[in-house]
């Protein structure tokens, strides 16, 4: 066989390798982005860590809710199983929004925060 069909044998074979239907492109990019959420979820509440530890409470708090937005965004479209390191986190940011809302005497948001932990994991 001559070596140019070789290499368009080749080539359509990994041109078909390639190929990806449209739902799995989607599935792949929804995935992809779940992935970014959760990596900047954890980015933040580690922010909000390191702020919180220096005082800095309400710098904290936004790290905090902004953690909790990307959390839940991630949990619209996926269950985090009970125990995981997922659910584990979301849980204490939950709780760290809670205890920066009572630092500053946000006692409803501070309660609110309460009990989505407590709806979370009893």
């Amino acid at each position: 066989m001559p070596i140019n069909k070789v290499r368009n044998l080749a080539h359509n074979r990994s041109m078909e390798d390639l190929s990806v239907s449209e739902p799995e492109y989607q599935v792949m990019e929804r995935r992809m982005h779940e992935q970014y959420m959760l990596s900047y979820a954890d980015q933040s509440r580690e922010e909000g860590n390191i702020l919180f530890r220096k005082k800095l409470v309400s710098r904290a708090l936004d790290c905090y809710l902004e953690a909790f937005s990307a959390y839940t965004c991630y949990y619209e479209h996926n269950d985090f199983e009970p125990r995981s390191e997922l659910a584990v986190n979301f849980l204490k940011t939950l709780t760290n929004c809670a205890i920066c809302h009572g630092k500053i005497k946000e006692y409803e948001e501070c309660f609110h925060f309460c009990s989505l932990a407590l709806d979370r994991d009893p």
